[in-house]
């Protein structure tokens, strides 16, 4: 992992897990992955991202 990175796109966060870019996408979607859209990109900080990869990121109740 980039140690510099401070944003992730949904095509790093697929090259760095080795999840195709298509199920990256639907997670965002579904909010299992915190994230702030700026127009049509959405953008993951480094300490969501990481967040989520320990598994401390909990999807919102329905």
């Amino acid at each position: 992992m980039d140690s510099n990175k401070r944003v992730f796109y949904p095509e790093d966060i697929a090259q760095e897990t080795g999840l195709g870019l298509n199920l990256v996408y639907r997670l965002l979607r579904a909010g299992e992955i915190s994230h702030v859209k700026a127009g049509d990109r959405y953008l993951v900080s480094r300490a969501n991202f990481e967040k989520w990869l320990s598994g401390e990121s909990q999807a919102p109740a329905k």
